[in-house]
């Protein structure tokens, strides 16, 4: 017989070759130990490391830093009536850019925004410890934020009336510690307003990355005032008074 010979014969049956292997493995349900991520909180907000239209010194910066480390919050007091409500909103409209020297209008911008006192005067609102900002060049928020901010809504222009405005809620009891009921912080709602209309809110308390500045002095526990920072040179019309505002808010 030659050794190149060789032998065909029918293939086994199904049965055969099932029985050869096995059971099958048993069914892994993967939808089961993936959890759903359509209940998971948003992610953390991040922001910007630098200002895509303009940054202020760093030597100012740091200048502001030691003040604020260096010089406690004022002790929170009781406005009257008048005060109280007068302070907790304000619209303001530019009425024009000055060019900075450049040639360049766009250059010049504002902030606006609140701050616990005492504040380094020579900074915008958001920018430091205890106090919050919606700037003009490009929109972005600022709270206690010396980078770059966060995005928020579109830039504002000349002839537009903006405002921005602080809702606080009662606090939450959060159950007992050592027999005493332990508080939550306020809740507080930044609402922003563009030509009488709302246009943007956030949560003070919103999931923020590590490197975020702490909210502290804007919880309600300290004495909060309407701030304008300005850049450039800009024109503007600031009303604090609730009869001049364009947004009115609802009962």
């Amino acid at each position: 017989m030659s050794k190149n010979t060789q032998f065909w014969g029918p293939p086994p049956s199904y049965e055969a070759s099932s029985s050869d292997q096995g059971d099958p493995p048993p069914y892994h349900n993967w939808q089961e130990a993936v959890p759903d991520t359509s209940i998971f909180p948003p992610p953390p907000i991040s922001g910007y490391y630098s200002s895509g239209t303009g940054n202020a010194n760093i030597d100012d910066a740091d200048r502001a830093h030691q003040f604020c480390d260096q010089t406690p919050l004022w002790i929170p007091s009781n406005p009257s009536e008048a005060v109280y409500s007068a302070v907790q909103y304000h619209d303001l409209r530019p009425v024009r850019q000055r060019d900075s020297g450049t040639g360049d209008a766009d250059t010049s911008g504002f902030s606006i925004g609140f701050a616990a006192q005492p504040y380094p005067s020579w900074r915008s609102p958001g920018w430091e410890r205890g106090s919050l900002g919606v700037f003009s060049d490009d929109g972005c928020r600022f709270v206690n934020d010396s980078w770059g901010g966060r995005d928020f809504t579109g830039p504002i222009h000349v002839g537009e009336t903006v405002g921005l405005g602080m809702v606080f809620s009662l606090p939450e009891i959060s159950g007992t510690k050592g027999g005493k009921k332990g508080k939550s912080p306020c809740r507080v709602q930044v609402f922003f307003t563009r030509n009488g209309h709302r246009a943007g809110e956030w949560d003070l308390h919103e999931e923020v990355d590590e490197d975020s500045g702490s909210i502290q002095g804007l919880e309600g526990d300290f004495d909060l005032y309407g701030a304008i920072g300005l850049f450039g040179g800009v024109h503007f019309e600031s009303c604090f008074d609730p009869a001049g505002w364009l947004w009115q808010p609802t009962v």
